[in-house]
């Protein structure tokens, strides 16, 4: 069942009941811009969950029961040829399916669910997102994010644990990220050299080895602003 008569809506809040979203439930709902779906113990997202929500621009599914992000959910569905590499997001539609990826998104909010895994694809097409919050959730690691206009990440109080060279590397216009009190191993700068517009970096639990001091020279050096816990300083 789709939610008949509302085809011209442009906001619904579903909030604090037990539901499961069929893949039909959003299908007819052109014209919708912000869907708030938080605390109803979503466990499961499909490829077709979302598809069709081309002016969609807000969608908050935080305080939910998400375990995992797959290719297609919010993103263009690419086929085996299709090799992810920064270049190849200019020209997605030679490789990919972009009828599922939402276009026009450009807040979401995964916070506070169960997720442990994203798929490398789950983003694709997804060129207008902004803001990204996936704190306390239990991702562990992050390895490409394809998302070329996205300025806030937040993983705060998460399970990350790692980050490698290449995970922001498409992600060009990033101006805050944040892995306060996470417990990320094995902090360097590599991935960080590139982000021109870094502003804040909020920094994770971590005892002060010499890469970390490295890390709050090298910040200390691009006037950006930092946090850790028990400190809030710009140099």
């Amino acid at each position: 069942t789709t939610l008949d008569g509302l085809t011209n809506i442009l906001q619904i809040m579903i909030e604090g009941f037990n539901i499961t979203i069929r893949n039909s439930y959003f299908v007819d709902l052109h014209t919708l811009e912000i869907l708030i779906l938080k605390y109803n113990n979503v466990r499961e997202l499909s490829r077709v969950t979302f598809i069709g929500l081309k002016r969609l621009h807000t969608l908050d599914l935080s305080k939910n029961q998400i375990s995992s992000v797959g290719a297609g959910v919010f993103g263009a569905v690419c086929g085996t040829d299709f090799t992810p590499t920064c270049a190849n997001l200019t020209r997605l539609s030679k490789f990919c399916n972009n009828s599922y990826a939402l276009e026009n998104l450009e807040y979401l909010n995964l916070a506070n669910n169960y997720i442990s895994s994203i798929h490398n694809q789950a983003f694709l097409g997804c060129n207008t997102l902004k803001s990204l919050k996936l704190n306390h959730d239990e991702i562990g690691t992050l390895d490409f994010i394809y998302l070329p206009e996205l300025m806030i990440i937040q993983l705060e109080a998460s399970n990350i644990y790692n980050f490698t060279n290449t995970t922001f590397m498409c992600t060009l216009a990033l101006e805050e990220v944040s892995f306060y009190s996470a417990y990320v191993e094995g902090m360097e700068i590599s991935p960080f050299k590139h982000l021109k517009y870094l502003k804040r970096l909020f920094l994770p639990y971590k005892s002060c080895d010499c890469n970390y001091r490295n890390i709050l020279k090298w910040m200390r050096n691009r006037n950006i602003l930092y946090r850790y816990p028990k400190l809030f300083a710009v140099f």
